[in-house]
């Protein structure tokens, strides 16, 4: 089985090929795997867009021979899903895989059971539908070169040092809520969890909220997960995703 994963959804190179992510930032086109070096960039670029490999470019990832697996993004972020499989590739199965964030090793466990690719399909949608993350916004000035929100709307956020707190359930993101004090808001997020993911853009940034964490819960486990590239070029490094 040759298993095939977009590099919006993981930071690893491990058991699977990743395929990269094209960026272009400032005018400059770099083809990434999510590496530090371009994620320093990508932060600090003006102007950034993205674009995920074409039909005919995927094809020298595919195996002739192996039964071939697509692990995309989810629909509501691209058409990169709907796109691969209206190429119609041989001995391909094409699925959303944003599951792959939080449970990889669930999703290897599926691969390399001995279950048809129906079963398959099913169980990894079943994890879809179970990665969940709370999404803060700290830093709403660093998000007016990212193009998502007005920037006179980010203006008046940070002159009231107001932060904004988004859902992410069903591949997609959904506002929840502004507030201006974190410790509040975390304490609502942890609230009988023994364990959380923080996805930051640095180890600098992970500390700081692992501290805060562990002032409202002391015995929570609190692991660091660094944001893909591509989440960095769409919320910039003010951004904290909590799962």
């Amino acid at each position: 089985m040759n298993i095939i994963v977009d590099s919006s959804l993981t930071t690893k190179k491990n058991w699977f090929k990743l395929i990269p992510l094209n960026f272009i930032l400032d005018g400059e086109n770099i083809l990434d795997f999510n590496s530090i070096k371009n994620s320093k960039k990508i932060n600090s670029a003006l102007k950034i867009s993205t674009s995920f490999l074409s039909p005919e470019n995927i094809k020298e990832y595919l195996s002739e021979t192996e039964q071939n697996i697509i692990f995309t993004i989810p629909k509501s972020l691209s058409g990169q899903c709907d796109i691969y499989k209206n190429a119609h590739f041989k001995n391909t199965l094409i699925m959303e895989g944003y599951c792959f964030l939080l449970f990889e090793d669930k999703v290897k466990k599926i691969l390399e059971s001995n279950i048809s690719l129906e079963e398959m399909e099913h169980k990894i949608e079943i994890l879809n539908k179970n990665t969940i993350y709370e999404g803060l916004i700290i830093s709403p000035a660093d998000l007016p070169k990212k193009g998502r929100i007005s920037s006179f709307a980010l203006n008046i956020l940070g002159a009231f040092y107001i932060k904004v707190w988004i859902h992410f359930s069903n591949g997609q993101w959904n506002n929840k809520t502004n507030f201006i004090n974190i410790g509040k808001v975390l304490k609502k997020i942890i609230k009988d969890k023994k364990e959380v993911a923080v996805f930051t853009f640095d180890k600098e940034t992970f500390i700081e909220c692992k501290n805060l964490i562990n002032l409202i819960d002391k015995n929570i486990k609190v692991n660091y997960k660094r944001m893909s590239n591509a989440m960095i070029a769409h919320v910039g490094s003010g951004f904290i995703a909590i799962a």
